[in-house]
């Protein structure tokens, strides 16, 4: 198993796992939690502007660009690739932008770095082709390519992270909550008679 092989990066093969089975990360899930108000942002929380997706941070996200660049440079190649093969199949005057023509190329390659074969059945790759391109996604030289992205999950996904709750706690629903005391009860005599005060004793730290 290649997360055997390489241990020091299984945080983002742990993500691919959940990225395979549909997880997201957004605001729109923790505000239905009831967690952040309605006017939280749903930008991306490291640049502040693209969206809040696993394909924006993989291809997109200026403030990660850094591990992009490290563990991710073969991304251009499959671009060329894949941009080849859509071409083939629908015109480019069916989209709005080159900016959305060139997100449908993301999302496709997004779906191969996955592990999965749907982005190269609906792409029309041969069965040549696809045996080809998994074998450099799971045996390529110098490194697999699904071991680039968990590299760059495992460089990202702690910043993504603590975006997200510098985000969250900005705009929290949630009281504050306290430490929990025990009570003491404190007794004292004055000039009226004894009377009882209840303060906070003994902190759970």
């Amino acid at each position: 198993m290649l997360s055997l092989k390489y241990p020091q990066f299984n945080l983002g093969f742990s993500w691919i796992i959940r990225l395979r089975c549909g997880y997201k990360y957004n605001t729109t899930i923790t505000i239905k939690m009831g967690r952040v108000s309605e006017d939280c942002p749903k930008t991306c929380p490291c640049c502040c502007e693209g969206n809040q997706s696993f394909e924006h941070w993989i291809f997109k996200c200026d403030a990660l660009a850094s591990f992009r660049w490290n563990s991710l440079n073969f991304i251009d190649d499959l671009y060329v690739l894949f941009a080849r093969k859509i071409r083939m199949l629908i015109y480019l005057s069916s989209y709005d932008s080159m900016t959305d023509f060139n997100d449908y190329i993301n999302y496709y390659i997004y779906l191969f770095l996955l592990g999965g074969t749907l982005a190269l059945n609906e792409l029309h790759f041969d069965c040549g082709e696809q045996r080809q391109l998994n074998e450099l996604l799971f045996k390529g030289l110098p490194v697999p390519k699904i071991v680039g992205l968990a590299e760059f999950l495992t460089s990202a996904i702690p910043i993504i992270s603590s975006s997200f709750e510098l985000l969250f706690d900005k705009y929290s629903k949630l009281p504050n909550v306290t430490k929990s005391v025990d009570v003491v009860l404190i007794r004292y005599n004055d000039n009226t008679g004894s009377s009882s005060i209840s303060t906070k004793g003994k902190s759970q730290l």
